[in-house]
């Protein structure tokens, strides 16, 4: 891992103390002082050095006494330590755009031709790759589009209610546009954020969207599709039941009644819950079959990011069988309803 704070900084209650920021192997920080010497001799001064340096304090006080005519003898030479708890460094980190989103984009060629094998032989993924293999600086802003300009994660605030970006995981997304095409998305460390446009072409992807997820605390990289992510951050589904109830009293109890006992629920077939018509036939032996169909009024409620509710009206007569009394009850229209967790 490259250092990015390469280079001296200071203390920030001392701008005459310099400093270095050490990465150590683990990928730490640690600060080291740089020896602070004086321009000039005094009747009393002091030399400050970093206590791993201290095997060379002879030598830094040897070098200053002798620049300044001073016999060792004639000086007295006292040694304290002290210590500072979180110091606060001034330091600025300086970073070439240009070889920062060449990176980027290798990250996210690699983990597109790694998860869509047909994407290899995409007109631009061969332009991508010939990219690449040059290290072509002069031409990465004309023949790639970014999005986003490397610093700013608002390009990735539409998936916010599905990602943790607030950790130091590497996040890669994948998604078709059926406007801009293939585009690929990358967070770093949540410092880093850039998107990609990969290909013109879009269709690469059935589930409409790939996660890849680097923890960093496991040491594991996971790959996921939409519907993965969502089972992982919301409930199951939960679905409610308009009924259409005749103006009978005695039909009217029996339903208010029935949803009162501990075994009340939907008949099932294993894991489907059936549309029936008026005669008890099955017309569906899932009743999603039917709310997936595109000409179904859908109405969004809830607030899209913490309540996933949508409310679909039915265009056709449908019965759905209620336990314990098993009777059928016609349904005028389902809400799908999914909670964050």
């Amino acid at each position: 891992m490259p250092n990015p704070f390469l280079g001296t900084h200071t203390l920030k209650d001392d701008a005459n103390q310099k400093l270095r920021l050490e990465l150590s192997e683990d990928g730490k920080f640690d600060i080291k002082l740089l020896p602070k010497v004086p321009r000039e001799f005094a009747e009393n001064f002091n030399i400050i050095i970093d206590k791993k340096d201290e095997h060379k304090k002879d030598e830094i006080i040897d070098k200053f006494l002798k620049r300044n005519g001073i016999p060792k003898g004639k000086v007295n030479i006292q040694k304290t330590y002290s210590s500072t708890e979180s110091p606060w460094v001034k330091a600025s980190m300086k970073i070439d755009i240009k070889d920062f989103k060449m990176a980027i984009l290798k990250i996210v060629y690699e983990f597109a031709v790694d998860t869509i094998p047909n994407y290899f032989n995409d007109s631009k993924a061969i332009e991508i790759a010939e990219l690449l293999k040059d290290c072509d600086f002069e031409n990465l802003y004309s023949k790639i589009s970014f999005i986003g300009d490397g610093f700013n994660n608002v390009i990735l605030k539409p998936f916010s209610h599905l990602i943790d970006f607030k950790n130091n995981n590497h996040y890669l997304i994948l998604f078709d546009s059926p406007d801009m095409g293939l585009i690929g998305m990358v967070n770093l460390f949540n410092v880093f954020n850039l998107g990609i446009r990969l290909s013109d072409n879009s269709g690469f992807i059935d589930k409409s969207m790939i996660i890849g997820k680097n923890d960093m605390d496991t040491k594991t990289f996971k790959k996921f599709t939409l519907n993965q992510i969502v089972s992982h951050t919301y409930s199951l589904i939960n679905y409610r039941v308009q009924y259409f109830l005749p103006e009978n009293q005695a039909i009217l109890q029996e339903s208010l009644e029935n949803e009162k006992k501990p075994d009340f629920s939907f008949y099932r077939d294993g894991d489907n819950i059936p549309f029936f018509d008026r005669h008890g036939n099955v017309k569906y032996k899932n009743i999603d079959e039917k709310l997936h169909q595109p000409q179904l009024t859908k109405l969004p409620l809830g607030d899209t990011v913490n309540d996933l509710i949508t409310q679909i009206n039915l265009d056709e007569e449908f019965y759905i069988k209620l336990l314990p009394v098993n009777k059928l009850y016609q349904v005028v229209s389902v809400r799908i309803e999914q909670y964050k967790i």
